[in-house]
């Protein structure tokens, strides 16, 4: 991961929130874009402390269906990601809390893939507009899904 992808999310992310009301979405802009090239780096690192096979794999996209403010320093995404291996895309659930006095990620919950009989579903990348399926299923249920991968860390508080 660069050195300050984690920087930049949290600077980034600080900024969009302060503007936002409790519950209120985060608008498609430059800052915000700036939070989704970083959580290319971001994610995958987060997965490969726990999960070894995610230090082969990479994002290549972050493709949120909605964002939107929790709280004063935590938000919320739910989306797809696509994987740099083969171009395939899997749904994701991240929530995160920034520490803008230390410009990091204090505490993160991150789902990503849906599990399947031979391991994670992955969609083709052209094919995902007619996924709508699972799209209904991310924007309505996150819970519903058997995420193939899950990792929480750091403490939430407030």
């Amino acid at each position: 991961m660069p050195a300050n992808s984690e920087t930049i999310i949290s600077r980034s992310l600080g900024v969009i929130l302060a503007a936002l009301p409790e519950g209120g979405l985060i608008p498609r802009e430059e800052r915000f874009d700036a939070v989704l090239s970083s959580l290319e780096y971001f994610i995958p690192d987060v997965l490969a402390e726990v999960h070894y096979e995610w230090r082969r794999e990479g994002l290549d996209g972050v493709l949120p269906l909605r964002a939107r403010k929790v709280s004063e320093l935590e938000a919320e995404l739910v989306g797809h990601c696509i994987l740099i291996s083969d171009q395939t895309v899997v749904p994701f659930h991240l929530r995160l809390r920034i520490d803008p006095s230390d410009d990091k990620v204090s505490w993160l919950e991150l789902r990503l893939g849906q599990r399947g009989e031979r391991g994670m579903m992955r969609t083709p990348y052209d094919t995902l507009p007619a996924s709508g399926k699972l799209l209904q299923v991310l924007e309505n249920a996150t819970d519903r899904i058997q995420w193939a991968y899950e990792v929480t860390y750091g403490e939430r508080r407030g």
